[in-house]
């Protein structure tokens, strides 16, 4: 199972907002970790993405004039490893400097059943609309009677 938090933008919560609300997963960016530079850049964090560069650029400078290349590579493992953690933080940081925030916290297995979940607790119920024959809907039926006994809806009918 993983937590998603939603970010969605401030205002009051019509559902014009809430179409435009972001799912981020908690944990580890592996895509982060494997593509640091292509994951900032496809998230338009382009300072850090600026920074990243500037970082990777002076480890491979001083990996080849003071560092052996057995440290460059651990440094560099360090640094993805330390983005990937803090990729989803970065995402978050960007939606709250477009004036998004956090309205809620859901557990999924994936962000399909995440935005489901959410949605059916946040969305109001559609009202039930009569056929197209013009007929009301029937009523819902009594759940429990007097001849029910235990867990059974239902009074058991004989075979």
């Amino acid at each position: 199972m993983s937590v998603y938090t939603i970010q969605a933008p401030a205002g009051s919560f019509g559902e014009a907002e809430l179409e435009d609300s972001a799912f981020l997963r908690e944990g580890f960016s592996w895509g982060a970790f494997f593509f640091a530079i292509f994951w900032l850049l496809w998230h338009r964090l382009w300072a850090t993405a600026a920074l990243w560069i500037i970082v990777c650029a002076g480890f491979t400078w001083l990996s080849f004039s003071i560092l052996s290349f057995g440290s460059f590579l651990l440094i560099a493992l360090a640094l993805h490893i330390l983005l990937g953690l803090e990729a989803n933080a970065l995402l978050r940081r960007r939606y709250a400097r477009h004036d998004y925030r956090l309205i809620g916290v859901i557990s999924a297995r994936s962000r399909e059943v995440a935005e489901r979940r959410f949605f059916s607790r946040v969305m109001p119920e559609t009202p039930q609309t009569p056929s197209a024959a013009g007929t009301p809907p029937a009523p819902p039926r009594q759940r429990h009677s007097d001849d029910v006994l235990g867990l059974f809806p239902e009074p058991e009918t004989g075979h």
